[in-house]
């Protein structure tokens, strides 16, 4: 389901230049990840921010870690 959102959603605002994507934060050392997680919470955001402010084309992907996963 969540696949066809972002796809429906991309394409709705692709004239705007507004991209859609999924992104998947991995196990963060937040409350409920705990301490023993494999990224820290500033780890997880600069990756994300990393991935947002990228100058291609990747449009309704859905991401983990900077990769492309497949839907």
């Amino acid at each position: 389901m969540e696949e066809l959102f972002v796809l429906i959603l991309s394409n709705e605002l692709s004239g705007m230049g507004i991209k859609v994507y999924t992104i998947c934060p991995v196990w963060v050392q937040t409350d409920k990840g705990g301490e023993n997680a494999t990224l820290t919470i500033e780890e997880s955001v600069t990756q994300i921010v990393a991935f947002a402010l990228r100058d291609d084309s990747l449009n309704d992907r859905f991401l983990r870690h900077g990769e492309l996963i497949p839907w």
